[in-house]
């Protein structure tokens, strides 16, 4: 069975981009502008809550100033060829010229073990960027990194660490070249040859523990700030604002202190979802389970991540009803029954056990009503439902008023009794309302599907 979540490796980052399938492709580009354009060093925070697509945002940033860098091998590869036309095509009215930058990519959450998020950083740096050809003399590094630590053996920067035998590693530096002097020194033997800018990317950093993010940001800005040097933060700015204050204490002004670290602070800007739905097999032609996933994911605000894992999981586990073609080998109950069971009901109970479990244990208790009637008080979807809990032989309309106290009642009693029998006279009995059959043991088979355990479920698909 394949993840239900969208992983950013190359493939998938490449992809995205070309297709455009999270609809950000003008974000992404006008932000590889600004970078562009920006005179000296400088530190940017890329703000959006977790799962909202902030790794992807970063690394296609990233993608395109490797594909314009002449001195990175990805400029020469079909891919980096690919992003160059691309780029030319969706620019050709108001031509954009890239300057080359060289870039690096650090997942803070990765190094969170490590002793010192100093080391870790420049170490990252010199490997990712050690394919670059214009540097007459790599050896340099491994001195600029024998002044750090005693030695460069693995990726793990805490052995280097350990290795210095319990002494002040910082002053046993300074007792040779100050670091700050050791770092710019690399820098420039970077610099200008390979690119006029370096951009290093810092990642998930309001996922680290409050000790290691404080101390990154401070390195950064005690040893690491350079004219030529842009930093890119990709946080959620509320999460770090915790993640300070849990280190300093919760009377500090986390917001302010975050300021003295990031020059500009840009929104990422809402999922584009029209886009994003194709990417998982969503036509714009829906059927009435993808229209209820679409309207859930909307009205519970979803991450990127969060829809990444709904859509399939919904699909998953009511293949056999809501999309497979033949549907011969089911003993159907009826088409309006199936379609509100597993069209809308088991969608709903799925994201809600994923958004919020209290409001998912009402509805299958049956002890609330509410959160399912004003989800279903939106338009078109609204209409399809008390269309189906009417009595007439009409398709449903579109157009039903939702203020209608007669289609709320219609709701509540197609809930209550699927949910909450206990004192129905009719217990155990099958009844028709409207033009769909319902009966108390459907409540069983409402949760078996949310939980991919039917014969409803297909996990292949």
């Amino acid at each position: 069975m394949k993840r239900f979540d969208v992983l950013p490796t190359e493939e998938n980052i490449y992809k995205t981009y070309v297709e455009n399938s999270i609809g950000r492709v003008h974000d992404v580009d006008s932000f590889v502008s600004i970078i562009n354009s920006m005179e000296g060093g400088c530190s940017i925070a890329i703000d959006s809550s977790w799962g909202n697509g902030k790794t992807f945002f970063v690394k296609q940033a990233k993608m395109i100033i490797d594909a314009f860098n002449p001195n990175n091998p990805f400029s020469d590869s079909e891919n980096g060829k690919k992003i160059l036309g691309l780029w030319e095509k969706n620019h050709s009215k108001n031509p954009i010229e890239i300057e080359p930058m060289i870039t690096s990519y650090f997942d803070a959450w990765e190094h969170d073990d490590d002793d010192d998020p100093l080391l870790s950083i420049v170490y990252e740096i010199m490997n990712e960027n050690y394919c670059l050809t214009n540097i007459p003399n790599k050896r340099d590094w491994t001195d600029i990194l024998a002044n750090i630590a005693e030695t460069v053996t693995s990726r793990n920067i805490s052995n280097l660490v350990e290795s210095a035998k319990g002494r002040d590693l910082f002053e046993n530096i300074k007792g040779n070249i100050e670091l700050r002097e050791q770092i710019s020194s690399f820098f420039n033997s970077l610099l200008p040859e390979n690119g006029n800018k370096l951009i290093v990317f810092i990642d998930e950093l309001d996922r680290c523990s409050p000790v290691f993010a404080v101390k990154l940001l401070e390195r950064i800005k005690r040893y690491l700030l350079n004219d030529s040097v842009v930093f890119v933060f990709s946080i959620n700015q509320l999460e770090l604002q915790h993640t300070i204050k849990r280190f300093y204490g919760e009377e500090l002004d986390a917001c302010r202190y975050l300021d003295r670290f990031f020059d500009l602070r840009i929104e990422l800007p809402e999922l584009d979802l029209g886009n994003y739905k194709n990417t998982f097999g969503i036509p714009d032609l829906m059927n009435l389970r993808e229209r209820t996933c679409i309207e859930f994911a909307k009205y519970t605000h979803m991450s990127l991540r969060e829809m990444s894992k709904y859509f399939q999981i919904s699909r998953k586990a009511t293949y056999a009803v809501t999309d497979k073609k033949d549907k011969s080998h089911l003993s159907v109950i009826d088409m309006n029954t199936e379609r509100l069971l597993f069209s809308v009901i088991t969608p709903v109970a799925i994201g809600l056990r994923m958004m919020n479990l209290d409001e998912y244990n009402k509805l299958i208790n049956g002890t609330s009503p509410e959160w399912l009637i004003n989800f279903l008080f939106r338009g078109s979807l609204f209409g399809k439902v008390v269309g189906m809990l009417t009595e007439d032989n009409i398709e449903p309309k579109l157009d039903v008023d939702i203020s209608s106290e007669d289609a709320r009642n219609k709701v509540v009693f197609m809930y209550s009794y699927l949910f909450n029998h206990k004192d129905d006279p009719d217990y155990g009995q099958e009844i028709t309302f409207g033009r769909v059959t319902l009966s108390t043991e459907y409540k069983s088979k409402i949760i078996e599907a949310a939980n991919m355990a039917s014969k409803y479920s297909d996990i292949e698909q």
